[in-house]
């Protein structure tokens, strides 16, 4: 199973998209406008989203996404 820091699972449900892909999507639309500090804790966490598979990151975003009914 692959594991996300609580930081990590934060810092994902700040970007929109549905599929992993548009996730990976949106995150990488916003890295130039990141400070470099939070520059480097982005791309790997990037790096976590690309190399996890597509239902490692439904399961992840199921626990981080939660309807707010």
């Amino acid at each position: 199973m692959f594991r996300l820091t609580y930081e990590e699972e934060c810092l994902l449900a700040c970007f929109e998209g549905i599929s992993r892909n548009e996730v990976i999507a949106d995150v990488k639309s916003k890295l130039p406008y990141l400070d470099e500090e939070m520059l480097e804790f982005t791309q790997q966490t990037l790096q976590k989203l690309e190399d996890m598979t597509d239902i490692e990151f439904k399961n992840i975003r199921g626990g981080v996404r939660e309807s707010s009914e």
